[in-house]
């Protein structure tokens, strides 16, 4: 991190929650997969509250090829879990099921003309410096 002028923690951080769901879905044929209703369902139909959730039973799913258990919870608890109970408005707790519900009512995701444009640009380094190094085998999903 250093070398960048940049803290470790949020460099390890933006590998974590951007980088390497990128190009994990982009090798599995999932970029940008708008996963948000189909997850919120999952959920909702496989445990009984937010706190039965395996993680890692979750990510195994073959439906969601592409993410990591890190970026699963974080689009959970900081997308929707987030907007749903900021949508509730009160202060009761939030269920799966009213995850799922305000999941389903809103619309699909629409991806930036930026954030595709720094994809492709994270996506093509990648590429030409597995080429360039002769990687011929690699793991994104190890730590």
């Amino acid at each position: 991190g250093a070398q960048l002028g940049r803290n470790g923690r949020t460099l390890r951080m933006r590998w974590e929650f951007r980088l390497k769901p990128w190009l994990l879905q982009h090798f599995s044929g999932t970029l940008n997969l708008d996963i948000r209703r189909m997850l919120a369902n999952y959920l909702a139909e496989h445990f009984t509250d937010i706190d039965s959730v395996d993680w890692f039973a979750v990510a195994r799913k073959p439906e969601f090829v592409g993410h990591t258990l890190v970026s699963l919870r974080t689009l959970f608890f900081s997308n929707l879990f987030s907007k749903t109970k900021k949508n509730k408005g009160d202060s009761s707790e939030v269920t799966l099921k009213d995850v799922a519900e305000y999941t389903n009512a809103i619309g699909l995701c629409k991806v930036s003309e930026k954030t595709l444009t720094r994809q492709k640009q994270i996506i093509d380094y990648f590429e030409q410096y597995v080429k360039k190094h002769g990687i011929e085998s690699f793991d994104l999903y190890s730590k």
